[in-house]
Parts: C-alpha cells; structure tokens; sequence
C-alpha cells in the first residue's frame, strides 16, 4: 500500500508538472537570507507582469495549482510560487531562530525576487502568506511591490481584537464604527456609506 501511495504522490506530481496551456512549470531551487533552499515554481508570460503567490501556513506551493495551470493567467503574468521555508520542497532548519521575526521571511522573498529579477512585483498573500508579504513590505518599503494582495489574512494590518470572538459589549454607535473602519482597512479605494 505504502508503495502505491509514492507511485500515486509521483504520478499526482509529474502530472502538476505541465501548466494548462502545455507549458512546463520551471522549479527553481534559490537560497534564501540565511541559505536555506527554498522551493520556487514558475510558469506562465516570461514579459509578463510577475505574480508572486505565498502560501498560507503548513501549505506549499500546491496551494496555488489552479492558478499555475489557469491558461488565461498564464497568457498574462509571469507566475511564481515559493514554498516557504519549512514547507513543501523548502529547507526546514530545526533551528528556532531560522524562523524568529519579520526580517527572516522578507529576506527569503528578497532572494526570490532578487535572483529571478523581478521588478516590482504583485504579492499575492492567502492566510499566512499575508504576514509574508506584509513582512516584506515593512522592511523593503510599498516602493518594492507593485501591488499587494492579501487574501483570508490581515498581514498583521490590525491590532487584535481584545476579548473573545464575537464580543459585543452593547455600544452599537462604537460596533459600527469599528466595522466601517475594518472595511477602510480592508479595501484599496474607500468603501461610500
């Protein structure tokens, strides 16, 4: 059984291997801010606007396989997908430290985007991927990106909530206020009352 279930994992991965249009993903292996391998997927429009799509926490780059095998987004952007240090193909350093504070992981995507020459990219961040990405603007600047998206993740944005989920102390004038102003927080262009 065990075997089956390599030849299957294989066979599910050479599979993966070939974006919907037929072109092949390229996988790159960069050193990330202190050496660690990291684990990079590219596919799609070499003259495209670059995509950079990070993963949510205990994910890999598999995370994104629609998006890598869209033939539509294939046609427009330039697709890269980066298992984070301890996850997917990656380096997973035992080390506490390989791991502690911001500038680790925006070190990481620094080297990715240093070394594919990236200018400006899109960061796209689902769940974990967020902090990533915010990681990366606080300590290269919003100069550095072209854009930011931060799907299911506040990226560290807002402070957290204080008490339970949920909590409603009855102030409903202050409850709105506070909605509208996580929808500001949320949006690119001002949500209209």
């Amino acid at each position: 059984m065990w075997l089956a279930g390599c030849l299957l994992l294989a066979l599910g991965l050479e599979s993966s291997a070939h974006a919907a249009d037929g072109q092949a993903l390229r996988f790159h292996e960069i050193a990330g801010g202190d050496g660690t391998p990291l684990n990079v997927v590219e596919t799609g429009n070499a003259t495209g606007p670059a995509v950079v799509l990070l993963h949510g926490f205990s994910q890999s780059y598999l995370s994104f396989a629609l998006q890598l095998h869209d033939p539509e987004l294939n046609k427009r952007f330039r697709l890269i997908a980066i298992d984070l240090r301890g996850h997917g193909g990656s380096g997973k350093p035992w080390a506490r430290e390989a791991y502690a504070g911001h500038k680790v992981w925006a070190q990481d995507l620094r080297q990715v985007v240093d070394t594919l020459k990236l200018d400006r990219p899109i960061i796209v961040g689902w769940s974990f991927g967020g902090y990533v990405a915010m990681d990366y603007v606080r300590e290269y600047g919003a100069g550095a990106v072209e854009g930011l998206v931060l799907t299911g993740s506040h990226g560290g944005l807002i402070r957290r909530a204080d008490g339970p989920p949920n909590h409603y102390d009855g102030d409903l004038d202050a409850a709105i206020e506070n909605a509208r102003h996580f929808m500001q927080l949320m949006t690119v262009k001002p949500v209209s009352n």
